[in-house]
């Protein structure tokens, strides 16, 4: 798969050559679906690297797709995720992929209000301002007709006491 480390307000765009067939497997066991008509498309957010977590809960705020500067969707249909069960890629949004467009851009949003679970203790997410947006080639995204953001949890949370700081760290994968 194409890959692209990212932080949190990074433009995401493809590159190098990643683990295709164990992100497949990875995708399927999570419940990613594969559409290879090419018509439509999906963006979904999986939970990695979380082992150390009982629970991870976020609120997902925004799930916007644009094409050109047009909106293509704006809505959410899943606004909270748990991403400590690494056997879910939660579907964020879905869309019919526009015709004749080279790239569209994606914006997920993340807010305050998630909940974790870390060896027995808990607390609350704060998740401040955390827009992630990509840039993402049809090309790419018609191979199998989803993005999946990776958000690598051991690295994107921030603990003090009973307040963890969301600071994503991700990986996009197609």
């Amino acid at each position: 798969m194409k890959r692209a480390w990212m932080m949190a307000l990074a433009v995401a765009a493809a590159c190098g050559t990643g683990a295709q067939h164990a992100d497949e497997a990875l995708h399927a066991a999570a419940g990613v679906g594969t559409d290879t008509s090419g018509t439509t498309g999906e963006v979904r957010i999986l939970g990695v690297n979380g082992a150390a977590f009982s629970s991870l809960t976020m609120n997902v705020s925004a799930a916007e797709v644009r094409a050109n500067g047009t909106v293509v969707t704006n809505a959410i249909v899943t606004s909270k995720v748990e991403l400590a069960n690494p056997n879910q890629a939660w579907l964020l949004s879905k869309f019919t992929i526009p015709s004749g467009v080279e790239k569209l851009e994606v914006t997920v949003s993340l807010e305050d209000g998630g909940a974790f679970v870390k060896s027995g203790k808990g607390g609350e997410i704060r998740a401040g301002c955390s827009v992630i947006k990509l840039s993402v080639p049809v090309s790419l995204l018609k191979l199998r007709g989803h993005v999946v953001l990776h958000l690598d949890l051991a690295n994107s949370m921030v603990i003090k006491g009973e307040v963890a700081e969301l600071v994503p760290n991700f990986a996009v994968h197609y």
